[in-house]
């Protein structure tokens, strides 16, 4: 259950939560090989997401609902690694602890672009990611 649940069960209001790829049988066959051992033990957990600019992201007079703080706060960071991290807390438990950096290094719109993080599982299993929309081609990781 989410914490937020029992408010929308209550008001009637209908609450929808897109994180739905831990079920995908991908996610699912990673969680079983993380849970029997198959991997061994789990001492460190990294996320790496590095993509170059979108086309859209350059034209500044019609930029992206992504990247528009009025709509969507914080850039695309706000929309795709919440499913990353969903996708990690099912596997390895809550994370308690997180601290991070943000930054605009490309300067294609208001929003953060760049970011890093670390962060501690409840138990105690240590990670850190990474997430870079506007990374030079080389540099690609990830996919949107």
């Amino acid at each position: 259950m989410y914490p937020y649940q029992p408010y929308f069960q209550e008001t009637g209001i209908p609450c929808f939560v897109a994180y739905y790829r831990r079920y995908l049988p991908y996610f699912q066959k990673v969680k079983e090989l993380v849970e029997n051992g198959t991997i061994g033990n789990v001492i460190n957990v990294q996320i790496r997401f590095a993509q170059p600019p979108r086309d859209l992201d350059y034209n500044r007079d019609n930029l992206p609902w992504r990247v528009q703080a009025d709509i969507a706060g914080g850039g695309y960071f706000y929309d795709l690694a919440p499913h990353q991290i969903d996708l990690l807390q099912d596997m390895f438990g809550c994370i308690l602890e997180a601290s991070g950096y943000k930054s605009n290094r490309g300067g294609l719109y208001p929003a953060e672009d760049t970011l890093s993080a670390c962060f501690q599982f409840d138990n105690g299993l240590v990670g850190s990611g990474s997430w870079c929309f506007v990374a030079h081609d080389s540099a690609r990781e990830g996919s949107y």
